[in-house]
């Protein structure tokens, strides 16, 4: 660490004195909306870095309160030595531990800090990993805290300020992205996605824009809670189905934000499996013979009954309902409508994927002549067979292949299957 260290260390104590008057003073001025945040300090620090995360807590507090004086903003620090205990951090078990402090003090977001590499998924490597499904992020300072025998460039060796505010550069961006806004191509804006942590240097501004929907996203946040009201004694699928409805906009943007319409892509062993299915079936004469003799009301239910079932079999199987608390919450009810609502988004584009490859397969492949000879020895049955016939078998091949290809889903490694379905960004 540079020698400057100290000088800047006495600033921020300076800083932090202020601040906290300040801070003692303000939520007595401050009229705005509660905003809760809670620090997750996760694993061991070295002194000098418990320095740094401190003058980082108040420069992001402070920077809450400037940016968006609209809420009063409370931003608490738990330690938990247990978390995070191996070298690089699979940040989907991560999440789940944030998800579970979140709910033990009703934080409005949980972000986790630590020390070491985050195991990456789509990129080689990962500062942060974002979930708005679980209303929870996690960042590591291992590229961020200069360390001349750690990850990072050799000659990124940035002063103890400059890490202080690289690191509440990124916490800004995760609560920006958390409060429901989309990232940026613009270096300069803080929804920038940096490829280096050199990049956090220049990411210092939102549009007037972004700062209204921000603002919006924000006051829906810090509204009074469900299980605050009397829909606390509900049934739970009455509260459930309460809570769906409010957060039902926060539900829809967390969807997208996921973008089931890569599950096919991303979940190879489910699209193996459900591809292998699709070509079985077609080159099997019963399969046509059965898929044919269908009439179309019994092949509808059947394909909503099947992805109603894989839907409900995987999340359990996968283990996507994170929580075990048996009280109502609206946050828990949320990531679990969030995470059901993804997976099912996700399998209904599968099986769309499934029916348009074996519309074009049969269509392409098996001309009329060739079923009939294979469903019946009665020639006459070739008239009957028509366009509508390759429908309908297309629509009962995407049913039966999603159903295998859940079977398939569930050998997904859990880790990789819980970060497809809750990290929405990685930076």
């Amino acid at each position: 660490m540079p020698q400057n260290s100290t000088k800047t260390s006495a600033e921020g104590r300076r800083v932090q004195a202020a601040v906290t008057d300040d801070l003692a003073a303000g939520r007595e001025q401050n009229p705005g909306l509660p905003i809760e945040i809670g620090l997750i300090l996760a694993g061991r620090f070295t002194l000098p870095e418990r320095r740094i995360l401190q003058d980082v807590e108040l420069r992001f507090t402070q920077s809450l309160r400037s940016c968006l004086p609209q809420f009063d903003w409370r931003v608490s620090v738990s330690r938990r030595r247990d978390m995070g205990e191996g070298g690089r951090e699979e940040s989907t078990e991560l999440l789940r531990q944030a998800t579970e402090e979140r709910d033990l003090y009703r934080w409005d977001f949980a972000i986790v800090l630590i020390g070491d590499e985050l195991l990456p998924h789509y990129r080689s490597f990962a500062l942060a990993v974002l979930s708005r499904p679980l209303d929870a992020a996690v960042i590591s300072t291992a590229r961020l805290i200069p360390d001349r025998e750690g990850p990072g460039a050799d000659d990124d060796q940035p002063g103890e300020a400059q890490v202080v505010q690289r690191i509440t550069t990124l916490l800004l961006r995760v609560t920006a992205h958390l409060g429901g806004l989309k990232s940026s191509r613009d270096p300069h804006s803080l929804l920038y996605r940096p490829g280096s942590p050199s990049d956090l240097n220049l990411m210092t501004r939102l549009s007037p824009e972004e700062r209204a929907e921000l603002i919006d996203n924000l006051r829906e946040v810090a509204d009074l809670r469900l299980e605050e009201s009397s829909a606390a004694k509900e049934p739970a699928w009455r509260f459930l189905l309460r809570a769906s409805v409010i957060n039902r906009e926060q539900i829809g943007q967390t969807i997208l934000a996921a973008r089931p319409w890569q599950f096919p892509r991303r979940l190879s062993r489910l699209t193996t499996a459900a591809v292998s299915t699709v070509a079985v079936l077609l080159m099997s004469a019963e399969s046509w013979d059965l898929g044919l003799s269908q009439n179309w009301t019994g092949l509808s239910l059947l394909s909503v009954l099947i992805l109603m079932l894989t839907t409900l079999y995987i999340s359990a199987r996968q283990h996507l309902l994170l929580s075990r608390s048996s009280h109502h919450r609206e946050q828990i009810a949320v990531s679990r409508v969030s995470a059901i609502g993804i997976v099912l988004s996700g399998l209904a584009l599968t099986w769309s994927f499934m029916f348009v490859l074996a519309l074009l397969a049969n269509t392409l492949l098996f001309p009329a002549e060739l079923i009939g000879r294979w469903i019946t020895i009665d020639s006459a049955t070739v008239s009957r067979i028509t366009p509508s016939s390759y429908v309908k078998m297309a629509t009962f091949c995407a049913s039966v292949g999603l159903l295998i290809g859940s079977l398939g889903a569930s050998f997904e490694e859990q880790t990789h299957f819980q970060h497809v379905v809750f990290v929405d960004d990685e930076l």
